[in-house]
């Protein structure tokens, strides 16, 4: 979406360009940087019609096909969108026997290739998909005007357009781009191939594309697997407290129950005084009573085992009715700071915690290795109580 500010903006079917060029002619796994992708938009579309029309008469160049291409398909800053116009500019680029004369693929770059057929698939696409009749008949006419009689057959047969797709698609990944468009249309076709009984990825001249589609269900699911540690570690990296929500930068900037707890439940706290609140929860796992087997206290890796019980329970024997009175209450301590923070919990290890903004669904996220955990905890309660707001 091309944002209303821009100067770009103003040409009517920006949107469907830019999203036809940026679909067509990067990768999907590493996009341009936006700035610079509006940037040469806006140069792009500063180019007249009349001025790409006469390079390509003069000179044939390439680039001015291409751009010509994606205007025709777009229907940006051209007389009037046609498709098959646009796959007239593409068949200059990608295909000697339909071009003809015009053919000038054999001193266009690698890339530039790469970006014409993926403009040709989402054509071809375009053509498979459409449902309105006077379009398809105005298809039918510009096939006539741009003399493209050979894909005439393409209403002939339903699936014509669609192996045509098929096969622009293949032909860029063959030449390394492996684009949103070429990715998303290599799918559509498999799967509506399936449903006829054919295979498609079992062809040897559509190999290409078969090995872009695996490689993709293989970045795919990798980056499946990393959101998922991800999660699990942000898990980890997050005080064990109820309603606490400080985290550490890093796992080490929590403190672990130095309990028998197994390492598999074993929660890590920000502060003290939060292990100390969530010792009434997390008693029953450290340590079992009398239905459970109790670990020999010469096992524990802190030997102080029944020493934290005692001190837990003690601790917790005037706070405990307080805090089933109130279980929805946010933690309620007195807040630490400066000297005595630092004796308490000793600073240097790095807490996060996320602030909410006066934006609805924005959040900011603080990071300290000189606040107490406490007082970044003060920090978000007061902004989720609308107290005060990062902006």
């Amino acid at each position: 979406m091309i944002p209303a500010n821009l100067a770009l903006a103003k040409y009517e079917n920006v949107t469907l360009y830019a999203d036809l060029k940026h679909t067509c002619c990067f990768s999907l796994h590493h996009p341009p940087d936006f700035s610079e992708f509006i940037k040469q938009l806006d140069e792009d579309l500063k180019v007249e019609e009349e001025d790409l029309q006469m390079a390509i008469l003069e000179r044939a160049d390439p680039d001015a096909i291409l751009e010509l291409g994606f205007r025709l398909l777009g229907g940006c800053r051209v007389a009037r969108p046609s498709i098959e116009g646009a796959l007239s500019m593409f068949d200059a680029l990608t295909d000697k026997d339909m071009a003809g004369s015009r053919y000038v693929g054999n001193r266009a770059s690698k890339e530039l290739r790469a970006k014409a057929h993926g403009g040709a698939a989402s054509a071809y696409w375009l053509e498979f998909s459409l449902q309105d009749e006077s379009t398809r008949a105005q298809i039918l006419i510009d096939r006539e005007l741009f003399r493209r009689p050979f894909n005439a057959r393409g209403f002939n047969n339903e699936f014509d357009a669609i192996f045509f797709a098929a096969e622009n698609a293949n032909n860029s990944a063959k030449l390394g781009l492996a684009s949103s468009a070429a990715i998303a249309i290599g799918i559509s076709v498999v799967e509506i191939a399936q449903k006829v009984g054919v295979d498609m990825l079992r062809a040897e001249r559509l190999r290409p594309l078969a090995r872009m589609l695996e490689r993709h269900e293989a970045e795919k699911r990798a980056k499946e697997l990393r959101w998922e540690k991800r999660e699990q570690d942000e898990q980890a990296y997050t005080c064990a407290a109820r309603g606490c929500k400080v985290g550490g930068v890093h796992k080490s900037s929590l403190k672990a129950c130095a309990g028998e707890c197994p390492p598999e439940v074993k929660p890590r706290y920000c502060s003290k005084e939060c292990q100390k609140r969530n010792w009434p929860t997390h008693k029953a796992v450290c340590k079992p009573g009398p239905v459970g087997q109790r670990p020999s206290a010469g096992t524990s890796s802190s030997g102080d085992t029944e020493a934290l019980d005692d001190a837990m329970d003690a601790s917790l024997s005037l706070t405990t009715n307080a805090s089933e009175a109130e279980p929805k209450a946010e933690v309620v301590e007195r807040w630490l700071s400066g000297p005595e923070a630092a004796a308490q919990f000793g600073l240097g290890r790095q807490h996060v915690v996320n602030i909410p903004s006066s934006r609805p669904g924005e959040e900011f996220r603080v990071v300290s290795s000189t606040m107490h955990p406490t007082e970044l905890r003060k920090m978000r309660e007061d902004a989720a109580n609308g107290r005060w707001y990062f902006q």
